[in-house]
């Protein structure tokens, strides 16, 4: 990889940072390469730092070698998509990596807000950013809780669907033959009325329904 050198004498980098494997980091890289052309970066000249993981903790591999660079002197331009990717622990932890790369002559780009962090009123800058980010992760764990909370209502789980196996179909289907509804048994097994609507489908097809001898009307011969 060819490594630019900015004019204050370092690399120019790039972190990217999501937080689980449902996510992707297309987004943040375009947002980041934006802002690179402005500044006649080209793409190949970047170095890029790229996790999967979250930033409730700084003990993260990236990171780590991110600030060894940075402290090392190496790294004169940072872009990050927005400066919660570095750090969501706190207002004190953001300031402490946002001063580390003062020290060492890095700048620090939230590229998605246009603002370079590391510039002038920064501590301002940085905390309204980092407060904005606080406030953002409460109100998704709001809206996750209040989501959980309607489901459960309706008689479905939350997380990822559990993997039923035929055993656990045909154990539906006893279930539903036992006189128990659809929505109580979606409850009892912890899975969406959906699923067990498709379960009881393959179930019936492995165990078709017993047929019943036909009862002689009566006074006929037996």
């Amino acid at each position: 990889m060819t490594v630019q050198t900015s004019a204050r004498g370092g690399m120019v980098a790039g972190y990217l940072r999501v937080s689980s494997r449902s996510q992707d980091v297309a987004t943040q890289r375009s947002t980041i390469l934006r802002r690179a052309a402005i500044d006649d970066v080209p793409a190949e000249a970047i170095a890029w730092y790229e996790e999967q993981r979250s930033a409730r903790t700084l003990d993260r591999v990236a990171l780590r070698n991110l600030r060894v660079d940075i402290r090392a002197g190496k790294i004169a331009t940072l872009y990050t998509f927005r400066i919660d990717r570095l750090a969501r622990t706190g207002i004190r932890d953001v300031l402490e990596l946002v001063d580390e790369a003062r020290l060492a002559g890095c700048r620090i780009w939230s590229t998605s807000e246009g603002i370079e962090v590391t510039g002038k009123a920064y501590e301002l800058i940085v905390s309204a950013l980092a407060w904005a980010a606080e406030l953002e992760l409460e109100a998704h764990a709001e809206r996750r809780g209040e989501a959980r909370a309607r489901m459960e209502e309706e008689g479905r789980s939350w997380g990822r669907p559990r993997k039923l196996s035929a055993v656990d179909e045909d154990r539906m289907l006893e279930l539903q033959r036992s006189g128990l509804s659809v929505r109580v048994i979606a409850a009892r097994v912890g899975v969406p009325r959906a699923t067990v609507f498709d379960c009881l489908e393959r179930a019936r097809a492995r165990n078709p329904d017993p047929v019943r001898p036909e009862t002689p009307p009566a006074g006929d011969p037996a």
